[in-house]
């Protein structure tokens, strides 16, 4: 089944590593900076949306859960052996054989590990 999943990512991209900033002597910050890694086949779905996550709650524990919407503007599918965090950022290299300018999204809600791959919301920086 890991098979037939990676067979229908038709995109390319790379994981852009966080590292955080550091605070030199006269107490100023440095920005945090973002590694290239090696690129990857993925599916990038495009679409905006919004998607409600929280804790899992059964009975009357429920009605008080902590739910948030999550609202992202592309989901990401990738193989499960790749290594991503919610901290790093993620580059469409290419989508359908074409090449983007400047497609850079961060996870905006935790990474969902299903059976076959690896499931993220993305939403665009802007800089």
């Amino acid at each position: 089944m890991r098979e037939t999943q990676q067979a229908a990512m038709h995109d390319t991209g790379r994981v852009l590593v966080y590292t955080a900033g550091t605070r030199d002597e006269y107490g100023a910050d440095s920005a945090a900076t973002y590694a290239e890694q090696a690129p990857i086949i993925c599916g990038v779905e495009m679409q905006a949306g919004a998607e409600r996550n929280g804790a899992e709650r059964k009975g009357a524990e429920r009605k008080g859960a902590a739910m948030v919407t999550v609202n992202h503007d592309a989901v990401l599918r990738m193989p499960l052996t790749v290594a991503m965090s919610e901290n790093d950022r993620f580059e469409v290299l290419s989508r359908y054989g074409e090449y983007p300018d400047a497609l850079i999204y961060e996870v905006a809600a935790p990474i969902q590990r299903g059976g076959t791959a690896c499931r993220v919301l993305l939403r665009k920086v802007v800089k």
